[in-house]
């Protein structure tokens, strides 16, 4: 895990994204990081959760980080504003989708969630290439062709 965090530009100010377990605790109160990834998830306001807990600066003594929103409700609309900001960057809907591939890699960066791209320790591919060689999909196998045995009358016999 990086000691920091990862850089994010918002409104031509450079600020640090990190997540630590009680920010994670925090935004899950909300919305699960398992669900937050659904379309119909992806939204302004669970994207502003994740401002709200993981946006930080530096210290004016540079001696660590500190959040730039409060920790309560009270910091959840400076962070939807911060959201808005940070969307007015993009064009149409792209700011949003680019938020929440930030914080994706940001999730994988900050060790919250595996690298799918990063090899095995044995420099295995994560996928299981040999055996999808060896056993074809069924629905692309071949049907089988020739004639029933029974009659088909529509009467069970």
């Amino acid at each position: 895990m990086t000691d920091e965090g990862l850089p994010i530009e918002i409104d031509g100010h450079t600020y640090i994204f990190r997540l630590e377990d009680r920010d994670v605790r925090e935004i899950e109160r909300a919305v699960s990081l398992f669900v937050a990834f659904h379309p119909q998830n992806m939204t302004y306001e669970n994207a502003a959760r994740f401002l709200q807990h993981g946006l930080r600066k530096r210290a004016k003594d540079g001696d660590g980080l500190i959040y730039i929103f409060p920790q309560d409700e009270t910091g959840l609309d400076p962070a939807f504003d911060y959201m808005k900001k940070f969307c007015r960057q993009f064009p149409g809907s792209a700011g949003i989708f680019a938020f929440y591939g930030y914080i994706d890699k940001a999730l994988i960066a900050l060790e919250w969630r595996a690298d799918p791209n990063k090899k095995k320790s044995n420099d295995q591919p994560v996928t299981n290439d040999k055996q999808e060689e060896r056993d074809p999909p069924k629905n692309l196998a071949k049907p089988t062709s020739g004639t029933t045995k029974k009659s088909r009358t529509g009467s069970a016999d």
